[in-house]
């Protein structure tokens, strides 16, 4: 009941687009790209909501449409306390993003490389894996070590190759 007062002042926003959702996480079901709804999940994103609510917007901007706004989320995902949910939707509107658009590989590769960044780094390291180029993998190989991501490269790196031109 708290986060669904919570979210009350978003839901008003997206209803004034023709955005008719009960929950934010009732985005994620649309079966319909909703590009009028990302400036106010911008907007909404920088507002002190319950962890939750952000996570739910997050996750919702992990869309094509939210491409534009890359270095304001990237900066949103540096600046989230690290270990919320809310830095995870963030991670996972990243991954989704990075994962349709290969130009933005140096970003992740940058993030995963920054310890400071915390746990939230796993969400990115599926963009690292699927990737073919080699500097994903050397990315992977180098981070293999890394207290909050060795588990999860490693179960990367048994399921892939390396990629033509890798030093490792």
């Amino acid at each position: 009941a708290e986060l669904e007062r919570a979210e009350q002042p978003i839901l008003k926003d997206l209803r004034a687009v023709g955005i008719n959702v009960e929950r934010v996480w009732g985005l994620l079901s649309l079966e319909r790209p909703y590009p009028e709804a990302i400036p106010i999940l911008l907007e909404h994103l920088q507002k002190p909501y319950p962890d939750r609510v952000l996570e739910a917007i997050g996750r919702a901007l992990g869309v094509p449409e939210a491409r534009e706004h890359w270095d304001f989320l990237v900066e949103r995902f540096k600046v989230a306390p690290n270990d919320t949910n809310a830095k995870m939707g963030l991670g996972d509107a990243l991954q989704l993003i990075a994962g349709i658009d290969k130009s933005l590989l140096d970003d992740i590769i940058a993030l995963v490389r920054d310890p400071a960044q915390g746990p939230d780094r796993l969400m990115l390291i599926p963009v690292l894996s699927k990737s073919r180029d080699p500097r994903a993998y050397e990315t992977l190989v180098e981070m293999r070590d890394d207290p909050d991501l060795y588990k999860e490269i490693a179960y990367r790196l048994k399921r892939k190759k390396a990629p033509p031109g890798s030093r490792h």
